[in-house]
């Protein structure tokens, strides 16, 4: 397994965060909420350790948005909230009860939005940083299980956790940022960082 250096593993941090901030941006002036987004670190891990890492139930359902990039590195990027969150979450920004008949049709909708924006800013933080080229897929909604989720990667994958902390109003959801690099590409993605860190 590739293990991360201190300095990579700050400019990773660094990337995500920045990344989250400007997400955060323009969620607020798009959604009219206050809407504070904090990642205090990224750790990576292997695909098979992803349930030891994460807070959810072995078969607890989960409301995800995956995005698929290709470039320079290739891979998926996912956010997930465990079901009772997203429904707080999207209660919260669209002020629709959490029973409401509509909310499974809401929290697609919403959420995809939110993963659109928010894996956009974090993967296009990473790109200008390292000045590389990455193109996107279409961002997908799904609902799965944490043992679906660690599929998302293929057989080779690097995952980069970042946990995510939503502040709305004074309510705090957390939800989890997954970055699934093919191997090949994470260790390209490393070989960028190291090449800035030496300018």
């Amino acid at each position: 397994m590739i293990q991360l250096n201190s300095e990579q593993e700050d400019v990773l941090s660094e990337l995500v965060n920045m990344g989250v901030g400007s997400a955060s941006a323009i969620l607020n002036e798009m959604i009219g909420h206050h809407i504070r987004l904090q990642v205090p670190k990224v750790k990576l891990i292997r695909k098979e350790d992803l349930s030891q890492y994460v807070n959810y139930c072995e078969n607890e359902s989960l409301s995800s948005v995956k995005m698929g990039f290709e470039g320079s590195f290739d891979g998926n990027a996912v956010l997930v909230f465990p079901q009772e969150a997203a429904s707080i979450l999207v209660s919260s920004l669209t002020d629709e009860p959490q029973d409401s008949p509509d909310m499974n049709e809401l929290k697609s909708g919403t959420l995809t939005e939110i993963g659109n924006i928010l894996i956009n800013g974090v993967m296009g933080s990473m790109s200008n940083f390292l000045d590389v080229r990455l193109n996107y897929s279409v961002p997908d909604y799904l609902e799965c299980d944490v043992k679906h989720l660690s599929c998302l990667g293929g057989h080779d994958a690097s995952i980069l956790l970042a946990e995510a902390s939503f502040t709305i109003d004074d309510l705090k959801v957390q939800g989890d940022i997954l970055l699934f690099f093919h191997m090949s590409s994470f260790q390209t993605l490393l070989a960028c960082i190291d090449r800035e860190l030496a300018l």
